[in-house]
């Protein structure tokens, strides 16, 4: 029996470490499963194709190191001799000068993948009361009258919010410039601060003056920012393909804000001078669709099936319970109170009407008898 010898050109590639495991989703990425693996799924598949069409070998290899910061990771392919960098970058100057990257994989465009504020947001309710005359009159009457003031009452309660309004650039400004939200990120908050403080275009200029000096958060576990997320309401500011993105996007009740931030391109950062890339650069300009079609594939992986009978706040119905146990406990308070007073008063008259005809019946029982006698 002959040895197998693969005589394919070996293409390394460095991600860094994350969850799920990225060997995870190398293997499960031809099944539903790969579709769990968010972006580290996205990339195995691109660079698969990339390795198909160019009878590549990939080897996967895994930087230990816990900081996200491109500089060294460019610094780390150069001296590790490492091909690619197992996640798109957007080129800037000074990574160009260190780094070589190839031609642009897809546009990072608003409606698929551009910078998202995500939000999940309660029902606001607001109670508005019928006549007040009729308000009253249900108030003071019998069970069945409460009854139907409740009625009135739930029917105020229940009020479907205004959901473009709160996807409105105006409403995310308006919370982070009012200091009612901030604004998350992963990774260092210097990072973050360049990433909105170094650009010029209107739209981060308003977003730089809405946040101020205090209004951004970093974590460095998905969990943390997701406890920020989900339990304070805060925004997340990442793209919509990213790790963070994608799970909170698994929310049915995760909305995204209506707000244009400048499209650009997306590019896999690779050592400098590398022999491979007019290769990969030629398979990417060739495949555009098929990339595009794997990208597509991930950024609409919500579940549909589970979300699409959902509204946001349907977990809080019960505030309308709630909201009925508080105003018909008012009203029976209200009611009891009446109530007892209307007994008091009229036990009070009572007494005093038994009071004063026991003595007119006296005086006239003595007059008779006087007369008599």
């Amino acid at each position: 029996m002959e040895d197998y010898c693969d005589h394919r050109q070996v293409l390394n590639v460095l991600f860094h470490q994350q969850e799920p495991e990225i060997f995870e989703c190398a293997h499960h990425r031809h099944g539903h499963q790969s579709k769990q693996c968010m972006l580290p799924g996205i990339m195995v598949e691109i660079l698969a194709l990339v390795a198909k069409k160019g009878r590549f070998r990939l080897n996967f290899t895994i930087d230990p190191a816990e900081t996200y910061d491109y500089d060294d990771t460019c610094q780390r392919l150069n001296n590790d001799k490492i091909d690619i960098f197992g996640f798109t970058v957007r080129p800037t100057q000074r990574l160009q000068q260190s780094c070589d990257f190839s031609a642009s994989l897809y546009m990072v465009i608003w409606k698929v993948g551009r910078l998202q504020l995500f939000q999940p947001e309660p029902f606001y309710f607001k109670l508005r009361s019928g006549a007040c005359s009729i308000s009253l009159f249900a108030l003071f009457q019998g069970s069945l009258m409460l009854g139907i003031y409740s009625s009135c009452c739930l029917s105020a309660l229940i009020r479907q919010p205004n959901y473009n309004e709160m996807r409105r650039e105006s409403y995310v400004y308006d919370q982070l410039r009012k200091g009612k939200r901030k604004l998350l990120s992963w990774g260092p908050l210097y990072k973050f601060r360049e990433r909105i403080f170094n650009r010029t275009e209107q739209a981060y200029l308003e977003l730089q003056r809405a946040v101020g000096s205090h209004g951004l958060e970093s974590h460095w576990t998905t969990d943390s920012m997701l406890d920020s997320f989900i339990h304070h309401n805060n925004f997340i500011y990442d793209y919509k393909t990213s790790g963070i993105g994608l799970m909170a996007l698994e929310f049915c009740d995760t909305m995204i804000a209506d707000i244009r931030y400048p499209e650009f391109s997306r590019h896999l950062m690779m050592s400098k001078n590398n022999t491979h890339k007019p290769v990969i650069d030629k398979i990417i300009r060739e495949n555009q669709p098929k990339i595009r079609a794997i990208y597509d594939s991930y950024i609409k992986r919500k579940s549909q099936h589970k979300c699409s009978k959902f509204r946001v706040g349907n977990p809080l119905k019960l505030n309308y319970y709630y909201g009925l146990l508080i105003v018909c406990g008012v009203a029976m308070t209200i009611a009891t109170l009446i109530f007892f007073w209307e007994t008091l008063y009229q036990r009070y008259h009572y007494y005093r009407r038994t009071k004063i005809s026991k003595n007119n019946g006296f005086t006239f029982k003595k007059s008779i008898w006087m007369e008599s006698w």
